[in-house]
């Protein structure tokens, strides 16, 4: 099931192509499932906590993803006189720092929520995903 549509997507405020945000939503609901143990699966109705959840999981994923149409590179270096801009060569985002942005968010949108069956996504509440 996917928990966002490209609909939703561009509704609050997603820029991407649909290809670019295909790819993303999927890296973002397979995130998803992992950290609630695939407990959203088999809702038929998906909360708007867990769209707003994988909108933010995309722009993450997209920022630390040099191959993602929506990486942007940091600028390493800009000059004044002859203006000239360096950028960095890696991305900004290590994929270190994308997990522990993506464990907070999902921390943050799913922490009280709920499974169509009335079980709760993240089983102990905080600190489930450490």
């Amino acid at each position: 099931m996917k928990y966002l549509t490209y609909g939703e997507y561009q509704e609050y405020g997603g820029t991407l192509d649909e290809t670019a945000f295909n790819r993303l939503s999927y890296k973002a609901s397979r995130k998803i499932d992992r950290m609630t143990f695939n407990r959203l699966q088999n809702d038929t109705e998906i909360k708007e906590p867990v769209k707003r959840l994988m909108f933010e999981l995309i722009g993450v994923i997209g920022n630390s993803d040099t191959t993602s149409e929506s990486y942007a590179p940091a600028i390493a270096s800009e000059g004044n006189d002859g203006y000239s801009v360096s950028y960095a060569s890696t991305s900004i985002v290590t994929p270190e720092m994308a997990d522990k942005k993506i464990e907070s968010l999902v921390e943050e949108y799913l922490q009280f929520e709920k499974a169509q069956n009335g079980q709760y996504l993240l089983s102990c509440g905080l600190g489930t995903l450490r």
